[in-house]
């Protein structure tokens, strides 16, 4: 997972580079505003080659904030509250928050600009700036906030369990349940701030599957659940907290016991937390007992024991497989 997330964080930053200095609103915004909108969440959506005007561009994004701006994810709301603390303005602190700067730019709510060798600037457009601040401060934001809190801590719990999750037939019910009250038929809009936060394909019917962060061939879980035939599997209350601490009660006494054998005996690049996470999610997707062995063994600073070895077999046997993976254990 390591390895993926830093390709994700390289692909964002490419993404925003591509972005420079592509205005919606304001003067110098007439000969790029295209480019801006054929990047946005509204582009991908419309599904359509005609261009709308760009006073119709700007009035839906204006329009929308009131409903749109409660279901942004909690990185995307950190990055745009400092901003706003600053003026409007804020440059990108890390890499962790560039998929969230690339999300607000595809709302259509800031631009960013480069700054020389420095880090890039993310700006919140000015005419945007006092209905998002007034938004904020409202009752109905805070109620909304909560209800979304609560479905990200459940879809990040069930994607753990799971692998992936299929948004549509039951699990789309439950998003509507969860999201009941706030204003709009949030689902289309919700849809955006799910592919913000969580990895996703599309299934042989363009519907939005949600992935786990960790794996690496979607297609071959994908392959073995046939959507019509597939159902959400159900889970226990104890096995939804194991989800959302992405541990297991099955799994905790070999994580540990392989956490402990580790310490000190990997190269200095690696920690022991991170690599018993990434050999476990290798064992999650079905990946082979001898090339997750060589894959610990390019990480150690030292021979492999057999201490370290029994302990990794027993990670193997009591490690939880994802649905779809042959032989997988039954929680």
């Amino acid at each position: 997972m390591s390895t993926l997330r830093e390709q994700q964080s390289d692909a964002c930053l490419d993404w925003l580079f591509m972005a420079v200095n592509l205005p919606l609103f304001g003067k110098q915004s007439q000969a790029t505003w295209t480019e801006a909108y054929r990047l946005s969440f509204y582009f991908d959506e419309r599904k359509s080659e005609l261009l709308p005007t760009l006073r119709t561009v700007r009035g839906w994004v204006k329009k929308g904030i009131a409903n749109e701006l409660p279901l942004i994810t909690r990185g995307e709301e950190a990055l745009l509250q400092r901003a706003l603390l600053f003026g409007g303005e804020t440059i990108l602190l890390d890499s962790e928050e560039n998929a969230s700067a690339v999300s607000l730019v595809k709302r259509l709510w800031c631009y960013v600009a480069a700054q020389g060798e420095g880090p890039l600037l993310l700006t919140v457009y000015p005419e945007l700036i006092k209905p998002m601040v007034e938004r904020m401060q409202s009752e109905e934001y805070a109620k909304a906030r909560s209800k979304v809190f609560t479905l990200s801590a459940t879809l990040h719990s069930l994607i753990y369990l799971n692998g992936f999750l299929y948004v549509g037939g039951s699990m789309e019910k439950m998003i509507r349940e969860a999201m009941q009250g706030v204003a709009g038929d949030t689902l289309p809009l919700l849809a955006r701030s799910l592919r913000s936060e969580f990895d996703y394909c599309r299934d042989e019917r363009n519907g939005l599957v949600l992935l786990h962060p960790g794996l690496a061939e979607p297609e071959k879980l994908l392959c073995g659940t046939y959507r019509p035939m597939y159902q959400e599997p159900r889970f226990t209350q104890e096995m939804l907290v194991g989800g959302l601490n992405e541990l297991l009660r099955e799994e905790a006494p070999s994580v540990e016991a392989l956490r402990r054998e580790l310490q000190h005996t990997l190269q200095p690049e690696y920690d022991a937390e991170n690599t018993v996470n990434d050999l476990k999610l290798l064992f999650k997707q079905g990946a082979a007992y001898q090339d997750v062995k060589e894959v610990l063994s390019a990480r150690l600073g030292v021979v492999m024991t057999e201490r370290i070895e029994a302990a990794l077999r027993r990670l193997d046997a009591e490690t939880v497989r994802w649905t779809g993976i042959p032989a997988s254990r039954l929680n």
